[in-house]
């Protein structure tokens, strides 16, 4: 006897059912287990960077609320650049202490800011530089 159609219909509908809420609730308990391990790790860091690190060759500690004066030499020296005079005419020395801190962040080695210059290339197809920088990244696989 064979059974009907309706039951093997049936049957089929809450067994994916069954596996969609069974895939839930694993996927509900591994965030649950990740999240624990994050908000450890997070306690770890919080707990090691709230110890003074008296080992660090370099103190830059300015009362609260002050606004400290960004070296660009100092930065370059911590990221362990070598800097060549990079803030020419109008460059702020902040902003060569972010171009020198993602550059060190990127390289592989020592590295050495040569110069800093505004980039005065008009909008290209109406593309701001950003712009046209995500559309090759997103393109260049293909």
């Amino acid at each position: 006897m064979e059974p009907s159609k309706w039951i093997v219909i049936l049957t089929g509908i809450t067994l994916v059912f069954a596996i969609l809420v069974l895939l839930t609730l694993v996927i509900k308990l591994q965030g649950k287990i990740f999240t624990g391990i994050d908000r450890k790790k997070a306690t770890e860091a919080a707990a090691s960077k709230a110890q003074p690190a008296s080992s660090s060759p370099v103190a830059n500690v300015a009362p609260a609320g002050a606004a400290a004066a960004v070296e660009p030499e100092l930065v370059a020296a911590i990221a362990g650049a070598t800097y060549a005079n990079a803030s020419p005419a109008g460059v702020p020395g902040e902003i060569v202490a972010a171009i020198t801190a993602a550059v060190a962040a990127v390289s592989e080695g020592p590295f050495e800011i040569l110069s800093i210059t505004k980039n005065k290339q008009k909008k290209v197809a109406g593309r701001s530089a950003w712009s046209r920088a995500a559309v090759r990244a997103y393109t260049e696989p293909f």
